[in-house]
């Protein structure tokens, strides 16, 4: 897991968790915006080093915004 003093609420890397998390969820529903939350932070524990709980927010957040309008 990345260290959570590191990694930043901010920046493009967290606008494009919450875009897809929107597109997802408009598209799909909870079931495929869940998985594939999970299934990115997985990929970056495996490929990048490490997972961060803050993407996984940002994605649930972007699809949780098509659950309220």
């Amino acid at each position: 897991m990345i260290d959570p003093k590191i990694s930043k609420w901010t920046g493009q890397d967290k606008l494009l968790h919450l875009l897809l998390g929107f597109f997802i969820m408009a598209f799909g529903g909870w079931i495929p915006l869940l998985a594939a939350a999970i299934g990115k932070e997985i990929w970056d524990e495996y490929t990048y080093g490490g997972a961060d709980y803050k993407d996984f927010i940002a994605t649930v957040v972007g699809g949780l915004f098509v659950f309220l309008i």
